[in-house]
């Protein structure tokens, strides 16, 4: 006999998590957006803050013997501006007040929306779960739905794999970039340093130290761009370099950068040959690889929601 339990859930039990999860959903996207307020509000206060405080230290030099108060004095209008400063300071004041009852309130909202967010976790566990045995089901299905069911799910694990590609080729960009710059500032410093005029020998000593130095910097940077270029490869794949986008062109000067980049163009004014050069290839190719993440990542948001409505029904 078989256990019930052990069966899938009835579509209206499917329902009623689903209902549940967008309930959870939406407490926590309600959160997100108050959160980001909230901040912004804390902002907003501390900036409110810094002004009452100012225009309450103007109104105590004006009331105080200062040199403020002095000199409003010889002009005759001392009295209309502490007046004048003294309805400032209440204005600002009163807006503060306001900006903290609304903050505290907000805080309040956001305290009780994190505590739905929490208990929603497990809404959303039992919605997958519910979800995965759907579409397990739907997978070995017939009909039209199935088979487009098949080659959404096929988009979706290519199209993921991708976006995790690009993911690591962009981390590998940020890499080269950072190498590259920390190299500048090594190479920044030692030329500070002076050996003392007369001491020739030591002056070719550290010459050559400084020789080797470079060149060690510069092999760091080339590790640096061989491996941003192997992975930019990677993410864009055979299909997705090509001539009319610039994207094979930035390869191939990824890959000649890596190649032969020396200690001589630490110092160079070439346009091709310089730091600058370089530092401008790594940040448009990181540009490129986050717009195709984002492309990817819209491609991926659009087929999940194909896939959940063909599975849902």
């Amino acid at each position: 006999m078989t256990n019930p339990g052990s069966q899938d859930r009835p579509s209206d039990d499917f329902s009623e998590v689903k209902e549940q999860y967008k309930e959870a959903e939406g407490a926590r996207q309600d959160y997100e957006a108050k959160r980001a307020k909230l901040v912004e509000m804390q902002y907003k206060l501390q900036a409110m803050k810094l002004q009452a405080a100012a225009a309450e230290e103007e109104l105590r030099s004006l009331e105080n013997f200062s040199m403020t108060g002095l000199l409003s004095s010889l002009r005759g209008d001392r009295q209309e501006r502490t007046e004048r400063a003294r309805d400032q300071l209440h204005h600002l004041q009163t807006q503060f007040d306001a900006a903290l009852d609304a903050f505290t309130s907000l805080e309040a909202q956001v305290a009780e929306l994190e505590k739905r967010v929490e208990a929603g976790d497990q809404a959303r566990i039992q919605y997958e779960a519910a979800f995965a045995a759907k579409l397990r089901q739907a997978e070995v299905g017939a009909g039209e739905s199935a088979d487009r069911l098949g080659v959404v799910s096929a988009e979706l694990t290519q199209l993921t794999r991708q976006a995790e590609l690009l993911k690591k080729a962009g981390k590998a960009g940020d890499e080269a970039r950072r190498g590259l710059l920390e190299e500048i500032e090594t190479l920044s410093t030692m030329g500070r340093c002076r050996v003392a005029e007369g001491h020739r020998a030591i002056s070719m000593l550290m010459n050559t130290a400084l020789k080797a130095t470079y060149d060690q910097c510069a092999g760091r940077v080339r590790q640096g761009c061989r491996r941003f270029a192997t992975r930019y490869a990677e993410a864009l794949g055979p299909d997705g370099i090509r001539d009319e986008d610039g994207t094979r062109e930035m390869r191939e000067t990824l890959t000649r950068i890596g190649n032969q980049f020396d200690r001589n163009w630490f110092f160079s004014t070439e346009q091709f040959n310089s730091n600058g050069f370089v530092l401008m290839i790594l940040e448009s190719a990181n540009m490129l690889l986050e717009c195709k993440q984002n492309e990817a990542t819209e491609k991926i948001a659009l087929l999940k929601e194909e896939r959940r409505s063909l599975v849902e029904g």
